[in-house]
């Protein structure tokens, strides 16, 4: 059971780093609006999150929750990402740190 799930886990880590590799190669003009290339990596990041962490709440079983803000952001970092998340009102919202100071 646990070397199933592993090689599950490193099956989506794949996928994950492959989508976010094409994304890369993505222009913003082609998509006119990064916003929905970022999406795609969130979606992507809890998907893992979810994969790699034990007793998640059931909002977050059903989608109504995010991982920590915590958690996101040192992903981004390690991925090389330029901008980060924040909780605003209970809802994550992207933004670019440069251009906040």
């Amino acid at each position: 059971m646990f070397n199933e799930r592993i090689a599950t886990l490193k099956s989506r880590i794949e996928k994950r780093d492959e989508t976010i590799s094409e994304l890369r190669g993505a222009s913003p003009e082609a998509d006119g609006n990064n916003q929905s290339a970022r999406n795609i990596l969130l979606g992507r990041l809890t998907a893992q999150y979810m994969a790699s962490h034990d007793g998640l709440s059931p909002r977050m079983l059903a989608g109504l929750e995010s991982p920590p803000v915590e958690w996101i952001n040192a992903e981004l970092e390690k991925l090389g990402e330029d901008w980060r998340v924040r909780n605003a009102k209970g809802k994550i919202e992207t933004f670019d740190p440069a251009k906040w100071g």
